[in-house]
């Protein structure tokens, strides 16, 4: 699991630990996306496996952003694109009924992992 964001050093252990958080984020939704997959091509649900399958082809950005050792940015990458993503899973799906509005304070819950210092406090409330 170190190889995959080890390549580059970062300088300050803010930067280690967020880039093992997001890591491990980056991994976690590649397997949910990948768990929707699978149940769309079980149920026969075209628009669930081209969404989760959009979200699964976003997930290689934020890596690629921490090979190069931006930190901040695969964060940012990795935050708007999990809350586009459940955005349009609750706009497809049945509204504010939908399940998929559990996972906002799930994603402001990581957020808060992942971001560090001032930004932090700008962003999130």
């Amino acid at each position: 699991m170190d190889q995959l964001y080890a390549q580059t050093d970062f300088k300050n252990i803010e930067n280690n630990q967020a880039a093992q958080a997001l890591t491990m984020l980056v991994l976690a939704s590649l397997v949910i996306y990948l768990i929707l997959i699978l149940s769309g091509l079980y149920w026969r649900d075209w628009e669930l496996i081209f969404m989760a399958a959009g979200g699964f082809v976003f997930q290689a950005l934020p890596f690629w952003m921490l090979k190069r050792g931006k930190v901040l940015v695969a964060s940012i990458i990795l935050m708007v694109s999990t809350l586009t993503l459940v955005t349009v899973f609750a706009t497809v799906g049945q509204g504010i009924y939908d399940v998929a509005l559990v996972a906002f304070p799930i994603v402001f819950v990581f957020a808060g992992l992942i971001f560090t210092g001032v930004f932090c406090y700008c962003v999130l409330p």
